[in-house]
């Protein structure tokens, strides 16, 4: 078991990340205005998470947005976070070493 393993948890999210969801909404705009992208630019969010930013880059009318994080349970959340509001993005599960 790698040691990410016990530290990335349900338990941790809820304690670490849930509280920081107001902050993506923030975060982007602060990403538009230093990258100035398109909304048909493609987006990785690479290290998603529970889909903070991924989520918030898709309302913001980007098309082409993907988050990636090696913590499945992460992925079921914002599946279900995406599916709740109806929002096109993909989550695929991995490693950002092994897919850079």
């Amino acid at each position: 078991m790698d040691w990410t393993t016990g530290l990335f948890d349900l338990e941790y999210a809820r304690t670490d990340l849930e509280h920081r969801s107001a902050q993506a909404q923030a975060d982007v705009q602060v990403m538009r205005s230093l990258l100035r992208p398109e909304p048909h630019h493609a987006v990785l969010d690479l290290g998603c998470g529970l889909g903070r930013h991924t989520l918030a880059l898709a309302r913001e009318g980007f098309t082409q947005v993907t988050g990636l994080d090696f913590v499945p349970a992460y992925l079921e959340r914002s599946r279900e976070q995406a599916q709740r509001e109806r929002i096109g993005v993909k989550f695929l599960l991995g490693s950002q070493p092994k897919c850079v």
